[in-house]
């Protein structure tokens, strides 16, 4: 998903493809990867927010814009027959959301 969601980016910018790309799923190999190199990553801000707030990475703002996606919880039958720690989890989130401004 991310993928996509960046090609349709960059072609929208001109940009058709980066020299020496790196593709991974790994959060981990992206945090240990930007640690050690002069390299650009597109991640989940989540991904790297404690470094962000300590100042080891910087967020680069690109053109002033954004690149949201859609994430969701998807439940068979809806909450009212989810486990209690299920639907406490999925509160925590909704919180989340909330306190990042993110609704």
């Amino acid at each position: 998903m991310i993928r996509d969601e960046l090609d349709h980016f960059m072609m929208a910018h001109g940009v058709r493809q980066f020299p020496n790309t790196v593709e991974t799923m790994s959060f981990d190999f992206i945090r240990a990867m930007l640690a050690r190199s002069d390299t650009v990553a597109f991640c989940p801000q989540g991904v790297v927010r404690a470094e962000l707030g300590r100042g080891d990475f910087v967020a680069v703002d690109v053109d002033g814009m954004a690149m949201m996606g859609s994430i969701g919880i998807a439940t068979v039958g809806g909450t009212a027959r989810l486990p209690t720690l299920a639907k406490a989890m999925i509160a925590c989130l909704e919180d989340e959301v909330r306190a990042q401004g993110l609704e």
